[in-house]
């Protein structure tokens, strides 16, 4: 079978049809979309998602950006909850020389995992306790969300920028009200909304933010 490469008319069209789709976004939210960064990841998690609700629900600590910025300049890799989020992070990480890690499937943590009665998520967290990190990108699992805070809470776990924006109706809106009132660096949303588009569209706009910024780590 022939392999076919895409165009440069393909990347053309993709990217007038992205920003047309910005514009929409825009003209939707009006004053209701932040200036500034907070912006721009709002834009970006919208532009995800097809959600517009998200330009009332993400939160940021006053640190997020300007602290989330400076770890990813200084090279430190990115946890994963999951692959998904990992496979949406992984090439605009690349872009700045970074490494993206996920430990979900490994089977160190499907070992810990049932040895100690925790979920894969926790153990995953667990395991990730052993090396800083500039960012945690979390989008799946509330679990992983609730042990990242105990950890961070007891000292054990060492994270620049804590993106918390899991999905679902069990746990998950009482972890991201947690980590909304913790005094640390953190991006989420609230509710049950959220998920790994949403995880790694921030993540991806903090990215950009520093491939505009032409700087690198």
């Amino acid at each position: 079978m022939t392999k076919v490469s895409p165009s440069v008319s393909d990347f053309s069209k993709g990217r007038a049809i992205e920003e047309e789709s910005f514009a929409i976004i825009r003209r939707e939210l009006g004053a209701q979309l932040p200036s500034g960064p907070e912006g721009e990841v709002v834009l970006r998690v919208i532009h995800a998602t097809a959600d517009l609700d998200f330009a009332r629900n993400l939160r940021f600590h006053p640190r997020a950006i300007e602290v989330g910025l400076r770890v990813l300049r200084e090279g430190n890799p990115i946890f994963c909850d999951v692959r998904m989020v990992e496979v949406a992070i992984a090439p605009s990480a690349r872009r700045l020389g970074l490494e993206t890690c996920c430990f979900i499937d490994q089977t160190t943590v499907m070992d810990m995992a049932r040895q100690r009665g925790l979920t894969r998520a926790e153990a995953a967290v667990e395991l990730a306790s052993k090396r800083p990190w500039s960012v945690m990108a979390i989008g799946n699992a509330p679990t992983a969300l609730l042990r990242a805070l105990e950890l961070i809470n007891q000292g054990r776990l060492k994270v620049g920028l804590l993106v918390g924006c899991p999905v679902g109706f069990v746990e998950a809106a009482r972890a991201k009200e947690l980590l909304s009132l913790m005094d640390f660096p953190f991006i989420t949303c609230l509710g049950n909304k959220g998920g790994s588009p949403v995880a790694a569209a921030v993540v991806n706009a903090l990215i950009r933010l520093l491939l505009c910024e032409g700087k690198r780590p």
